[in-house]
């Protein structure tokens, strides 16, 4: 879950500006709808998170500045700081980095256990410029013993000063920072405006059910769509140029349990048959019944832009219908884009049902034009906030627009069936 997300100097965002969306010891909201004029910053947050993530996960290369985007309405010379606290596996995790394009200022990592009706924070790692005239910093590490001090301290040791140090802890495999790393990598979803469905053929390869929850997803919506079905075909012996070109595809296909590789003609997969490695290419094809009953199958190319968002959305709800320890964040950017008002409200609502049945709860944070849209009259149990155009040097204002209540008894009607 995300609990809390700061940000300063970054984008449109000059002064702080702080997306909390829980209190200390309370349950963080399943559903936050974001609204605001185009202008005011929505996408930047997404954005925000988006840098912060592929910073940690991919860091930088040796001697290349920082690709940050200070706001050029922040005044002086000062640097960008960002500031995610996150829940996983029961435990919260506040983590922040000050950052200029050469160096990485100040750097934190606490971890945050409930105690009764107060939070002990522990220290795990915090680093600091040592001196205004000299670009090199120190590491101070927290109460930590044997092999997370030893592995922590070899990779402050071998820190660059434009890499961050929980990068380089990720890099070394360190087991104390991997639940934060986990969160980033597959836990926290960025779903952007433009609809795209790369990956989705090959997780119906692996997975038949979720070709089933799509074909029940498109009909349940009302777009003619009838079912979705799979094409999958062997890869031919001969499809690779060179042996070099086949053996990086099959390195890429077992490399990750949810491997494949997109190109031209579908997506490969790879099924393992004792010591033999199969490869298949798969497409999607959607099924329409034409006027005289027959069956007409469509590429996702003929599709209209309201079916390809909602595919490009489908993750959401599919990932709750399929229990998980550690369920999904997802921030959606323009929720509404190539939608129908009565489907965006009957998706919202059935991530609503779904969120109440089940524990740990998915959360969905989604920027909408407005909260108080007619498509969204039954959606009481959400927490809402709006950003505010930048008008002075301050730069865009995040504000909360009032308390989330839960309006237990309403009627939901959603996409999906019970």
């Amino acid at each position: 879950m995300l609990i809390r997300f700061a940000i300063e100097n970054f984008l449109s965002f000059a002064a702080p500006v702080a997306f909390e969306l829980t209190q200390e010891g309370a349950a963080a909201p399943s559903l936050v709808l974001l609204q605001g004029d185009s202008g005011t910053g929505k996408t930047n947050l997404l954005r925000a998170l988006g840098f912060l993530r592929n910073l940690v996960l991919g860091g930088t290369r040796a001697g290349q500045p920082i690709a940050v985007t200070p706001c050029k309405l922040a005044t002086g010379n000062q640097p960008t700081q960002l500031e995610l606290t996150i829940e996983q596996s029961g435990v919260r995790y506040r983590y922040g980095c000050q950052l200029t394009r050469e160096l990485v200022e100040r750097e934190w990592l606490y971890s945050q256990r409930s105690n009764g009706n107060t939070t002990d924070e522990q220290l795990i790692f915090e680093r600091a410029r040592k001196s205004p005239l000299v670009p090199a910093t120190s590491v101070t590490l927290g109460a930590l013993t044997g092999e997370d001090r030893e592995a922590l301290n070899l990779a402050a040791y071998g820190v660059r000063g434009e890499q961050l140090l929980l990068c380089e802890a990720l890099r070394r495999s360190v087991k104390l920072v991997e639940p934060l790393g986990l969160w980033l990598r597959d836990r926290l979803q960025l779903l952007r405006a433009e609809a795209k469905i790369i990956g989705i053929a090959a997780r119906c390869a692996r997975e038949p059910a979720y070709r089933t929850f799509l074909s029940n997803l498109l009909a349940s919506a009302g777009l003619g769509i009838a079912e979705v079905t799979l094409e999958r075909r062997p890869v031919d012996p001969d499809y690779f140029e060179t042996e070099e070109e086949k053996q990086q595809v099959v390195a890429a296909l077992t490399g990750y349990a949810d491997g494949f590789v997109q190109t031209h003609e579908g997506e490969i997969v790879a099924e393992q048959h004792g010591r033999f490695l199969d490869l298949y290419q798969c497409n999607l094809r959607f099924v329409v019944l034409a006027a005289d009953g027959r069956r007409v199958e469509l590429t996702p190319a003929e599709l209209g832009d309201g079916a390809l968002r909602l595919l490009h959305l489908s993750p959401l709800l599919y990932g709750q219908s399929a229990a998980t320890d550690e369920p999904p964040v997802y921030f959606i950017d323009e929720l509404e884009r190539s939608l129908q008002p009565a489907l965006v409200s009957a998706l919202l609502q059935t991530h609503l049902r779904l969120t109440r049945a089940s524990l740990p709860k998915t959360q969905l944070i989604a920027v909408v034009r407005s909260v108080h849209a007619p498509e969204l009259p039954a959606l009481s149990a959400c927490q809402k906030w709006q950003l505010q155009r930048p008008s002075s040097s301050a730069g865009a204002q995040l504000t909360r627009l009032f308390d989330e209540t839960e309006n237990r008894g309403a009627g939901i009607t959603g996409l999906l069936a019970d």
